[in-house]
């Protein structure tokens, strides 16, 4: 594990393993470096070497606390520059979110391979509150009902998940991002001036609320591919690992 300090002096861990090009990981939201990638990190470490990060307030990292988005990017930026060098960067769900905002603070960021940005078109402090009021309360069923929007009846079955302790783990990290990003408007345009090779992965059963942001993205950002992983939703690198791997792989090293 090394450690690398933020602009704002909190420490970010990142694990390096294997060898060959670098490949930075970033996590999404109810995640940390080895939860995320325990499934493909052996073979994307057989061609890359690979510098899985935890993001604020996971695994070796410092605590979450209150942050901005652009904190988030800047882990990302303080963790390429400790690496050296230009590097490929893989970001999930939330984590390609700042991947992205990365992208336009350093260029250092060779390729990209975003599995499923966020979409967001509006403001949703209301929504946060909830989440927080959840946490400080201790009720976790409640705060994760209203994280997936599972309708109240339907909380108690959230317990039966056999990710329900990973994600008890990383509960109020969670909030701390959720709160980050409350106040964020994604704008497609925004990121038209990121030139670098990007690949957008989506799952073949992943809803359009998801997948919206990478089909605009992909048709505004100058230099992009598109793969869909067959029968996969949101997860792949968990559910196929080896086909998520696949393509990576082959978009990284072609």
């Amino acid at each position: 594990m090394d450690t690398v300090a933020s602009t704002d002096g909190t420490s970010i861990a990142y694990w390096r393993s294997g060898s060959g090009p670098p490949l930075v990981l970033v996590h999404g939201a109810l995640a940390d470096h080895e939860t995320a990638w325990r499934d493909v990190i052996d073979c994307l470490a057989s061609s890359f070497t690979v510098f899985a990060m935890d993001r604020r307030g996971r695994g070796g990292s410092g605590p979450a606390h209150a942050h901005t988005i652009e904190q988030g990017y800047d882990d990302i930026v303080a963790v390429v520059d400790d690496i050296g060098g230009e590097v490929d960067v893989l970001g999930h769900s939330y984590g390609a979110n700042l991947v992205l905002g990365a992208a336009l603070r350093s260029k250092q960021l060779r390729r990209l391979v975003l599995y499923e940005p966020q979409p967001k078109s509006k403001p949703d402090p209301e929504y946060v509150d909830k989440l927080d009021a959840y946490i400080e309360a201790g009720d976790l069923e409640g705060f994760f009902a209203t994280f997936f929007r599972v309708p109240p009846e339907r909380a108690g079955r959230l317990r039966k998940s056999p990710k329900w302790d990973e994600w008890v783990r990383f509960a109020a990290a969670t909030a701390a991002d959720r709160r980050a990003f409350s106040n964020y408007v994604v704008q497609p345009q925004d990121f038209a001036q990121v030139r670098v090779p990007t690949l957008f992965l989506r799952g073949e059963k992943s809803p359009d609320r998801i997948t919206s942001l990478s089909d605009q993205l992909a048709t505004i950002m100058p230099d992009t591919t598109t793969a869909e992983l067959p029968g996969q939703d949101h997860f792949a690198m968990n559910t196929a690992p080896e086909l998520f791997c696949k393509e990576v792989v082959r978009f990284l090293a072609g």
